[in-house]
């Protein structure tokens, strides 16, 4: 993608799109909130520097998985919050 794109497609300005290059995640993150504006949007990541970028954008609702015993479950969640899940018989 064009740096022209990008720049446009973020709304930022030339001193912005500069700071976003040596700042991956924050630029990533304005282009996942731009389009999340248009569609429903699930991002999956460890990176924490995302996950804050996003966090600040109205409307995020982020959800913290944790692996616990092999087993991946929802952080500060109680078994009533969790809906039931039983693999099918084979």
């Amino acid at each position: 993608m064009a740096s022209g794109a990008l720049r446009a497609r973020s709304g930022s300005s030339s001193t912005a799109f500069r700071k976003d290059l040596n700042d991956p995640h924050t630029a990533v993150g304005r282009l996942i909130a731009s389009a999340a504006e248009r569609s429903q949007v699930f991002v999956v990541t460890h990176a924490a520097k995302l996950i804050a970028t996003l966090e600040k954008r109205k409307g995020c609702n982020l959800i913290r998985l944790e692996k616990q015993f092999g087993e991946t479950k929802i952080v500060d969640s109680d078994e009533l919050d969790v809906p039931a899940w039983r693999w099918p018989a084979r």
